[in-house]
């Protein structure tokens, strides 16, 4: 068990899709590890279960990491089932939820993170939520017409424009002699194709670390997976089934 992806600490992704998995012994843990095995092999039925349950979960950092799972994998009619229930949410969840909801790609992320800021508009972490509700509307506000599909920057969203953007932030970061900070863009591309973006947080990058994103983008491209526009995916495997061209 030396080598199990430790879920405590995921990081940008939830390990290989064939990895075993470390956790705490105990039913939160339990059941988003067995969530998180059937995700990684395109499996989503636990999908909607997982969103029921991830507000009434115990321990603290599995709610957490539980969160960022579902925000991987959610689909619009998820996130709206969420939708129904967000007003319950103490500023600990709306703020985890927030800071996470980026990786849904869903506009519905961004009409549930405005109403937290509205709730909490006289909690002292307001600011914050504000913050993460504009930022949000910005990123998923996109061409009209297409209402069901998923957005990153404004537009509907594709894995060869993360590769893109991930290929001049490196080229950024090596003629600025910069480090490294895109986790966005890392978990990104590390959640949707199963396969880790081979630099860090923090990194100083070097040209040996530009081929390496270079050779990384090449593999994804010509991975078995079709990428479609204004999709999303997860370890490879479509989540949605409703966005449109």
């Amino acid at each position: 068990m030396n080598d199990a992806f430790d879920l405590t600490k995921p990081g940008v992704w939830f390990g290989s899709s064939t990895c075993s998995l470390r956790f705490p012994d105990n039913s939160d843990w339990r059941d988003l590890a067995e969530a998180c095995s059937q995700f990684k092999k395109g499996n989503f039925h636990l999908r909607s279960e997982l969103a029921d349950r991830v507000y009434q979960f115990q321990d603290i950092e599995a709610r957490r990491v539980a969160i960022f799972l579902l925000m991987c994998v959610a689909d619009h009619a998820t996130l709206e089932d969420i939708e129904r229930t967000a007003n319950e949410f103490s500023i600990e969840d709306a703020l985890d939820f927030a800071a996470l909801s980026l990786y849904s790609l869903s506009p519905v992320s961004s009409r549930i993170v405005k109403a937290l800021a509205e709730k909490f508009q006289d909690h002292e972490s307001y600011g914050v939520m504000k913050h993460f509700s504009d930022e949000i509307t910005r990123g998923f506000t996109g061409e009209k017409g297409l209402f069901h599909a998923y957005f990153w920057n404004s537009k509907p969203a594709f894995v060869g424009d993360f590769c893109l953007e991930l290929q001049a932030e490196m080229k950024r970061c090596r003629v600025s002699n910069d480090y490294f900070r895109r986790v966005d863009l890392a978990t990104l591309l590390s959640v949707a194709s199963g396969e880790l973006v081979p630099v860090n947080f923090g990194q100083a990058i070097e040209l040996s670390d530009v081929e390496k994103i270079i050779d990384y983008v090449k593999r994804i491209a010509s991975s078995q997976t079709k990428w479609m526009r204004a999709h999303k995916y997860f370890y490879g495997f479509r989540v949605s089934y409703d966005a449109t061209r």
